[in-house]
């Protein structure tokens, strides 16, 4: 099944990313079966902790950075 499980936007990257991990645990969502998607970029960090959720995929419109 594919459906848009949350969705969140902010104006700092790992914000938005943290209101949809939490999200995701309020409703006990296995994220080993999702990805995120975002329009800015994904920083080291934002990797990291998409990883220690067990998201297998992040993609983004622009570069990574190490940063």
């Amino acid at each position: 099944d594919s459906e848009l499980l949350t969705y969140a936007e902010d104006v700092g990257r790992h914000n938005a990313v943290d209101k949809i991990i939490g999200a995701a645990a309020l409703k006990n969502t296995e994220l080993s079966m999702c990805f995120i998607a975002s329009s800015g970029r994904l920083t080291g960090d934002i990797v990291v902790k998409a990883a220690r959720m067990r998201v297998p995929i992040l993609a983004s419109m622009t570069a990574a950075i190490s940063s």
